[in-house]
C-alpha cells in the first residue's frame, strides 16, 4: 500500500493528523489487514477532504542560507500586515507579516547562527519594558524568522517573509493593524484590505476559521 494511501488510512481510522501520522503506519496496516485489499475504496472522497485540511509544512531559510528551517502550520495564509514601529524597523518599511505554526514541529538547521531580540515596549518612556516575545534572526544577514513568546508556547509565527515553500496562498482581503503606529510616508498594500487604527476582531487561528482556511 501507498504512504499516501496509509496516511489517508490513518486519518479515518486513528482520528489523528499531523506530526504523529508516521507513527501509526504500522499500527494501521495492522488494521487494515481486517478489511483486506478489496476494501480500501471505503477511504474515497472523505479522505481526500481530510487529508487537504491537514497542517501545511512550511519550509524557510534566511537569505544568506545559514539558516534553514520547517515546521507545520494550520495558519498559512498571509492575510495580516502589521505596520508598528517594532514590525517596521526591524522587518523593513512596509511592516511584516507573520504566520502561525506549532511549535513542537519546529526543525532548525543552522541553530548556531541564530540571534534573538526582544523588542524594548514604550522606549525612552518611564514605562520603559522588555517584550517577553522573541524575534528570532539570522546573525549573519539579519533576516528575520519567526517569533516566539513562551506565554504561547505551544505557537510560532514564521515571518511570511522567510517561508521559501510553498508558494503562500494569496488572500482576497488583507488586513493592516496598528495604521496608528506608521508615519504618513508608509504606503499600505493595493487591493482590497480592511484597516484598523490598532487590531482586527480576529486571532489568526479565528480568521482562518472564519474563511475556512484553517488546516486542522
Amino acid at each position: 500500500m501507498s504512504v499516501e494511501l496509509q496516511l489517508r488510512s490513518i486519518v479515518l481510522i486513528t482520528g489523528r493528523v499531523g506530526p504523529h501520522c508516521a507513527e501509526d503506519i504500522q499500527q494501521t496496516s495492522c488494521i487494515l489487514s481486517l478489511f483486506g485489499p478489496q476494501r480500501t475504496s471505503v477511504f474515497g472522497a472523505e479522505s481526500d477532504r481530510l487529508i487537504s485540511s491537514m497542517p501545511v509544512e512550511l519550509k524557510g531559510s534566511c537569505h544568506c542560507g545559514a539558516v534553514k528551517f520547517s515546521l507545520l502550520s494550520s495558519t498559512p495564509v498571509p492575510y495580516q500586515l502589521c505596520v508598528c514601529s517594532i514590525c517596521r524597523k526591524v522587518g523593513g518599511v512596509g511592516g511584516s507579516i507573520n504566520l502561525g505554526g506549532h511549535s513542537e514541529t519546529l526543525k532548525v538547521e543552522g541553530k548556531e547562527n541564530i540571534s534573538v531580540y526582544k523588542a524594548v515596549m514604550g522606549r525612552d518612556t518611564p514605562q520603559q519594558t522588555i517584550a517577553s516575545s522573541e524575534r528570532n534572526f539570522c546573525k549573519k544577514c539579519s533576516s528575520m524568522l519567526w517569533l516566539y513568546d513562551e506565554q504561547w508556547p505551544e505557537l510560532i509565527h514564521p515571518f511570511a517573509s522567510a517561508i521559501d515553500s510553498p508558494e503562500l496562498e494569496v488572500p482576497e482581503t488583507m488586513t493592516v493593524c496598528l495604521v496608528s503606529s506608521k508615519p504618513a510616508y508608509v504606503r499600505l498594500p493595493e487591493g482590497d484590505k480592511k484597516v484598523y487604527k490598532k487590531y482586527g476582531p480576529y486571532s489568526l487561528e479565528e480568521w482562518h476559521k472564519k474563511h475556512n482556511l484553517y488546516k486542522a
